[in-house]
């Protein structure tokens, strides 16, 4: 599939917009077909100067959707095997319809690691039961978690969640802004 919900996305834009002048470096994460990048870069002019990476795990995403074409680097990978060394520190992280695709503890694990290597974690996720399984042979694309609540972010991450976004209580989707520094 490599898309996501529209939801949120105006707000995450928004983020950006107001804090580009502290943005050098952005990591998205899952990266699909593109859609921060397109987004961000693209649709509202932003963060064209910053450096941008891509890690996507499914290698047919990287050709069918031409991420090396939207990105400064793209790395093939799933991203809970990274060897976060060597990346160097970035602004902003995204995670974009990603935590739902692991375990509750591989997705704590994995926002701990990013919360190392970024001053910002923007993620986007269902907080409604939205099991989902392989699309067009991608195995990547599975729901492993399909149940997350907005309660049960909030309560995982309550120490790091900085701000958040959901349109209402009935929202399928919410975006959340993690930040280990106070």
């Amino acid at each position: 599939m490599g898309y996501s919900l529209r939801g949120g996305k105006p707000e995450t834009a928004e983020w950006f917009r107001q804090n580009q002048h502290n943005i050098t470096r952005v990591l998205d994460i899952g990266a699909g077909s593109g859609t921060y990048a397109k987004l961000i870069k693209q649709e509202f002019d932003l963060c064209k100067d910053a450096e941008w990476t891509a890690v996507e795990a499914w290698p047919e995403y990287i050709e069918k959707f031409q991420l090396a074409s939207l990105y400064d680097h793209v790395i093939n990978q799933d991203v809970r095997t990274l060897d976060w060394n060597g990346l160097g520190h970035f602004s902003v992280a995204i995670a974009g319809d990603v935590l739902e695709h692991m375990t509750k503890q591989q997705a704590i694990d994995l926002v701990n690691n990013i919360l190392q290597h970024a001053d910002t974690l923007i993620v986007s996720i269902p907080i409604v039961y939205m099991p989902q399984d392989e699309v067009d042979g991608n195995p990547y694309e599975v729901h492993v978690k399909p149940d997350w609540s907005h309660d049960e972010v909030m309560e995982t991450w309550a120490p790091v969640i900085k701000h958040f976004y959901r349109k209402s209580v009935k929202s399928k989707l919410a975006v959340y802004w993690l930040s280990a520094n106070a």
